[in-house]
């Protein structure tokens, strides 16, 4: 697979209409003519948060973590082969307006339209088959703020070994390092490579297409 590592730099360019299989869905994912600037590219960020940031993030969501679970149509959470870890939710208000004002900036959408972060905890042997970030259409999940259309994933701790990110579609595989975050469309089919040493940290921001109100 490719490598990516130019910092804040499309990484891939592809046609924007071409579409990957959900998941979990028996469904093609739209999305189409939803995303930012650019919905061809994976961008790349170099050291868009400090370790500072890094630390505060693993404290915040160290507290309220709980078994990794995936989101069905009907508004449920439940447990799935695919994904294991442990996840936590933290709010912009436990003092990290700052990163999603920066994220904003980044990515130029303003952040009433963001998710919290989500905090993800990866142990030796946990991962995240490939998948996707969207919702299908008529899920419980799009109201409020509708469709998932961007997701920014930052990295907080990396593994020893293990814990990439892929694209297996696109042929992208990305090495986790700390402090860094990349931007993809929410659409394109992703996964986290088994941990094989050490523990991987990352937290992710969701843009909808509509205002958010838990962020």
């Amino acid at each position: 697979m490719r490598q990516a590592n130019e910092p804040g730099r499309p990484l891939l360019a592809l046609p924007s209409k071409r579409r990957d299989r959900p998941a979990y869905e028996d469904q093609e994912t739209d999305g189409g003519g939803l995303m930012y600037a650019g919905d061809t590219e994976i961008l790349r960020f170099e050291a868009f948060l400090t370790p500072a940031e890094c630390a505060l993030l693993i404290k915040l969501a160290s507290a309220r973590l709980t078994s990794a679970t995936v989101a069905l149509p009907e508004g449920k959470r439940v447990d799935h082969p695919g994904r294991s870890g442990a996840i936590g939710f933290v709010m912009d208000q436990d003092g990290l307006e700052n990163v999603s004002d920066r994220i904003a900036e980044a990515i130029g959408v303003p952040k009433e339209r963001f998710e919290a972060f989500q905090v993800v905890k990866y142990g030796p042997g946990d991962q995240y088959e490939p998948h996707y970030d969207t919702f299908p259409d008529g899920s419980t999940w799009l109201k409020p703020g509708g469709q998932r259309i961007g997701s920014f994933l930052m990295y907080l701790q990396a593994p020893a070994a293990g814990g990439t990110t892929i694209f297996p579609l696109r042929s992208v595989e990305i090495t986790t390092r700390a402090g860094d975050a990349i931007y993809f469309p929410s659409a394109w089919l992703h996964g986290s490579t088994p941990v094989v040493a050490g523990e991987k940290w990352s937290a992710t921001k969701w843009v909808r297409e509509e205002a958010f109100p838990w962020h």
